[in-house]
């Protein structure tokens, strides 16, 4: 099938458990854009942010935590960094396991 409407990707998503904050709570979480990801690894070519895993975190959390209906949920890295400070550890690690595995457990969600 050849594609010529690009305005129905689908992007990957998944829902991490969150019973920090009741007892059936998800985030929600979606795979990176092509964009993104070039952003990520322009960033990585930075010895500093790649060996800064503060930073690698507050900037996947920031393109990758969304709403329910896909919008990203976070206005700056430096929310994100800020959110990192106010959930427990364990919460942070679910997140992070799912984010890097996100291309191989996630559902597709259309866009648009």
């Amino acid at each position: 099938m050849l594609i010529n409407d690009f305005s129905k990707i689908e992007f990957k998503t998944v829902l991490v458990p969150a019973p920090e904050f009741g007892q059936d709570a998800e985030i929600k979480l979606k795979e990176l854009s092509g964009a993104q990801h070039a952003e990520l690894i322009d960033r990585l070519k930075d010895a500093e942010f790649r060996e800064s895993e503060k930073k690698l975190t507050a900037f996947m959390i920031y393109n990758c935590l969304v709403r329910d209906d896909g919008e990203r949920m976070l206005q700056t890295e430096d929310e994100a960094t800020e959110l990192m400070g106010k959930i427990p550890a364990g919460l942070l690690r679910r997140i992070n396991a799912a984010l890097a595995g996100l291309n191989e457990q996630a559902t597709p969600e259309k866009k648009g």
